[in-house]
């Protein structure tokens, strides 16, 4: 079975479960400088987001319940697939993980302002 199509008979909540454990694993990817890994989960996070967004009322907002878990890159993943829904909310997430110089994440985080910022990143 292709890839997209287990995942649209996936639920909400499970979509969700899934973004969890795939940036769980970037988190572990980031901190060990697992470059190629990152980049391979990286396309799962967007995977997952795309099908949530292709859903009848754009399901990206389930994400926004991750706005308060515990790990960092979790929260940042949860921001930035809402930037286009809620920027406001999402772009506070995404300072509040540069305030907390949790690093490398609030250099992570930085850099996705700073893009925004300077109009290469266009959330959509």
């Amino acid at each position: 079975m292709r890839r997209w199509t287990a995942l649209q008979k996936e639920s909400v909540e499970e979509l969700v479960a899934r973004f969890t454990a795939i940036a769980l694993k970037q988190h572990e990817a980031v901190l060990y400088r697992q470059t190629t890994k990152y980049n391979r989960l990286y396309d799962q996070v967007v995977a997952v987001k795309d099908e949530l967004k292709s859903r009848n009322d754009d399901e990206r907002r389930a994400l926004t319940s991750l706005y308060t878990y515990p790990n960092a890159m979790v929260r940042l993943q949860a921001a930035r697939a809402n930037l286009a829904l809620g920027y406001t909310e999402a772009r506070n997430v995404i300072q509040s993980i540069v305030d907390s110089d949790d690093q490398p994440l609030a250099f992570h985080a930085g850099m996705t302002l700073s893009n925004l910022d300077r109009g290469f990143y266009k959330p959509t």
